[in-house]
């Protein structure tokens, strides 16, 4: 068996702020760090870094056979659209090639939080109220203080201290900028006011098992409306929120509290159709776990937050890979899989 690392190399974002290419450009390092601890464990491993084209894709993996190479895609993204990554996994999975992580179709739609709030909403899965806006000018239904971003980015990006609106007044713009700068509508959400929390996933169907959870440290952050995870929190080092607000693993959680988080984000691992991995965000909140985002691919570096809570739950880092790995080996039936 052979395992090739399928990933977006994106140069220039199609849309959004210059700031952005710092996250964009991430996940070349990151695909790096998966190459060397997988061959490190003894894995025959290739890197196929994808930034042009579909058809640049197809002619990277025509050497390759399906039924002897399994992708351990690192596509969070492409063409500089976080969209993008359901692109590249839907030709993945066209072109005959199993691979870890969601179906391209899942990817779709927890990019979309619009979608995935819907699905959550659906299911009874607690998530804070929301709207779509696609003109400055739509009434706001939403509940004050709101939060405005991107509907269809992870990493952060569009999310800063003023993304938060107190009053009414304050959306229109923050809408506009969302429609200027990321080419799309704008999720307005409710803005909960209460613990934030991490959670990484492992597993599938009823073996799905969540990993010590962490809860992000605001403490150096007074003001409760500007407590939260900004873009530069996680990319621009230097800053206050990336050096000073930190997250604690294992949280500090009551039986009750483990027991609600527990269920919430397994219960959407499995209606959102999640496979082997992924990271829940969610505000606690009186006892309720309020889901805030889904990400199918979490940041797998060494140093993210997935690796560091891996850590505390006993895996090294080349181990929580091969354990991903294995996972989705599983779950295709396939041979390769080591216990």
């Amino acid at each position: 068996m052979q395992v090739v690392i399928v990933y977006n190399r994106d140069l220039v974002p199609e849309y959004g702020d210059q700031l952005d290419l710092v996250a964009i450009q991430d996940t070349e390092h990151t695909a790096a760090s998966i190459n060397a601890a997988l061959q490190e464990l003894g894995h025959s491993v290739h890197l196929i870094p994808v930034s042009e084209s579909l058809e640049e894709l197809q002619f990277k993996l025509s050497p390759f056979s399906p039924p002897s190479t399994f992708v351990f895609h690192n596509c969070d993204g492409f063409q500089g659209r976080s969209m993008g990554g359901a692109d590249l996994v839907e030709e993945i999975e066209r072109l005959g090639f199993a691979h870890t992580g969601s179906t391209a179709a899942a990817i779709r739609n927890t990019t979309d939080k619009g979608i995935t709030k819907q699905l959550l909403q659906q299911a009874g899965i607690p998530t804070p109220v929301f709207q779509i806006c696609r003109d400055q000018g739509a009434e706001i239904s939403v509940p004050f203080p709101v939060i405005v971003k991107p509907v269809a980015e992870d990493a952060s990006l569009g999310i800063t201290l003023g993304s938060v609106a107190r009053t009414p007044d304050a959306v229109p713009a923050l809408v506009q900028h969302i429609l200027d700068t990321y080419h799309q509508p704008a999720l307005v959400e409710e803005f909960i006011v209460g613990r934030e929390l991490i959670c990484a996933l492992l597993g599938n169907g009823p073996d799905t098992r969540l990993l010590p959870v962490s809860e992000i440290d605001y403490s150096p952050v007074k003001n409760p409306l500007e407590q939260l995870l900004t873009y530069e929190s996680k990319w621009v080092e230097g800053t206050l929120y990336f050096d000073q607000v930190i997250s604690h693993c294992p949280a500090a959680l009551t039986a009750d509290e483990q027991a609600a988080v527990e269920s919430a984000v397994i219960q959407a691992f499995n209606v959102l159709g999640m496979r082997d991995f992924c990271r829940i965000d969610l505000r606690l909140k009186s006892g309720i776990p309020y889901i805030l985002d889904v990400n199918d691919l979490p940041d797998l570096a060494p140093a993210s937050g997935f690796a560091r809570t891996a850590a505390t739950a006993g895996y090294a880092y080349p181990a929580i890979l091969d354990t991903i790995l294995n996972i989705a080996l599983t779950r295709e039936g396939w041979h390769g899989a080591r216990d």
